[in-house]
């Protein structure tokens, strides 16, 4: 998640601008359709959550989250663009509500609020570094695709890179879970 946060740090707005060829009001629509689809996720997460249980949705949510970022990075028209941006803010929320019931259930009886005041200073830095990360690497790696005159946006192949580690870690949870459900099912005798 720390590349990720850079790239929605730094390279959303520069690839809105500099390859979809988008406008100021165009990005602020775009941008706004981030938080819009937060919204309707908060609306609709409990009947969600009665088809899925938590650690199902953010399985869910990660991977559709990578999809509709892959599908941004692969130079959308405007209303697709605005539509996937909506998606992403969509999965997100959806992400970022069951994070908190997965984490109770991780946590015991009374260390919630040590965990909880660690793991808010530790995103801040994890953001804050990806941030750094990301704009210094993009910055070279732009220098690189210029020098040699290379026909591809820096910034979609940043976003086309953090929508593959999203894809991978949900992927990944995915083929955890249906592990510890076998490994339930043998465990029960018949």
């Amino acid at each position: 998640m720390v590349f990720h946060s850079g790239v929605n740090n730094v390279a959303l707005s520069l690839y809105a601008f500099k390859t979809l060829g988008l406008t100021a009001y165009e990005y602020g629509l775009i941008l706004a359709a981030f938080p819009v689809g937060g919204l309707i996720a908060a609306l609709l997460v409990r009947p969600l959550l009665k088809l899925l249980s938590i650690r199902q949705a953010f399985t869910v949510s990660l991977l559709c989250m990578g999809a509709s970022y892959l599908g941004y990075s692969l130079h959308p028209p405007f209303f697709l663009a605005w539509a996937l941006m909506l998606s992403c803010g969509l999965f997100f929320s959806v992400f970022a509500i069951v994070q908190g019931p997965m984490l109770q259930e991780a946590v015991p009886a009374g260390y919630m609020g040590r965990v909880s005041a660690t793991i808010t200073p530790v995103l801040a830095i994890a953001s804050l570094a990806g941030t750094l990360l990301c704009s210094q690497t993009l910055n070279r790696a732009q220098d690189c695709v210029e020098y040699f005159a290379l026909p591809v946006s820096v910034y979609g192949v940043y976003i086309f890179f953090a929508a593959g580690l999203l894809l991978l870690g949900g992927g990944l949870m995915l083929m955890g879970q249906r592990a510890g459900k076998d490994q339930r099912v043998e465990a029960v005798p018949v």
